[in-house]
């Protein structure tokens, strides 16, 4: 963990960008059912409100007081951060942010990892019944499965840095499966680990569900599953071609001495430096794994970079 200014805490917020959803949601839903033309109204009313007023006209429930300090817990120090996350599980015992709140806080990975499952099974009570029969598919979607995935997300992490590779497969899987456009970039973390564990047919599976990805190293993934099954045929190169096309950074890094610095800027952009470190850093284990195909991708740099 990073050095902790005791003034401050380090941690990013994860829910700024929930917390007004939360109480459009919360209006919406007060009172009696309410037409298409009726909810546009309120929506154009509320919008463009600040805050603080957008606060007011909200019936608080224990489970938006819960949030609500969940909110303020992510920008206080640690200590205050665990008393406003003892306190919102006090007011709605199935906060997931409160369990989420401490697993980040947690040193220890074993540690860690049981907060957030603690958090994966508060938030199947949280969501209810409901939603997991009527909203399979587009989970993201809905304001309130939001804090639930996030906990999966974590959990399947948590198990990753555990070694417990088969477990956070079925979490990835299980999580596609309850949101199938995969907002939180998933996919990013299971295909290089399919591949790692020669998992080929999931991976494939999983690459012809984005088959239109080219964002974060997709196609550089998908080079090495074709060299894997192929060897370096022809069509094996096109796809290394277009991967390169769409960010010649990562080749760079792969193959030469140059380095990416050791912390990684928090923002990247499609084709750029930083989207290289950051694919480089996080699949670097899958290439270990496929050594030939690592001594192909070199002979092709060079070849490349001596015509080009």
């Amino acid at each position: 963990m990073a050095e902790k200014d005791p003034g401050k805490s380090v941690l990013p917020n994860p829910l700024l960008s929930e917390e007004i959803f939360d109480y459009i949601n919360a209006i919406l839903e007060s009172g009696a059912e309410k037409d298409e033309k009726e909810i546009k109204r309120i929506l154009d009313s509320v919008m463009n409100l600040p805050i603080e007023k957008l606060r007011k006209r909200v019936n608080m429930t224990p489970r938006l007081e819960a949030k609500q300090l969940m909110y303020r817990a992510y920008e206080e120090s640690e200590e205050k951060g665990r008393k406003l996350a003892q306190k919102a599980l006090e007011i709605y015992p199935d906060c997931v942010d409160a369990y989420i709140y401490y697993g980040d806080n947690s040193e220890d990975a074993e540690v860690a990892a049981a907060w957030y499952q603690k958090a994966v099974k508060a938030g199947e009570r949280d969501v209810g019944e409901k939603h997991f029969k009527e909203s399979v598919g587009h989970f993201w979607g809905i304001n309130v499965t939001r804090p639930y995935m996030r906990a999966r997300d974590k959990y399947a992490y948590a198990l990753l840095s555990l070694g417990r590779d088969d477990e956070a497969i079925a979490e990835y899987q299980d999580m596609l499966r309850l949101n199938s456009n995969d907002n939180q970039g998933i996919r990013f973390d299971l295909a290089p680990l399919l591949l790692r564990k020669h998992r080929y047919k999931e991976y494939y599976q999983l690459f012809m569900q984005f088959k239109n990805e080219v964002s974060f190293g997709w196609l550089y993934t998908y080079f090495l599953y074709s060299f894997k099954k192929y060897g370096g045929v022809r069509r094996t190169q096109e796809i290394l071609l277009e991967a390169i096309s769409q960010n010649p950074y990562i080749i760079e890094i792969l193959c030469t001495d140059r380095e990416y610095p050791d912390e990684l800027s928090e923002y990247y952009s499609f084709g750029d430096e930083d989207e290289a470190a950051h694919y480089v850093a996080s699949t670097l284990e899958m290439w270990m794994a496929f050594p030939k195909a690592v001594q192909f991708l070199f002979h092709f740099y060079n070849q490349y970079k001596d015509s080009n």
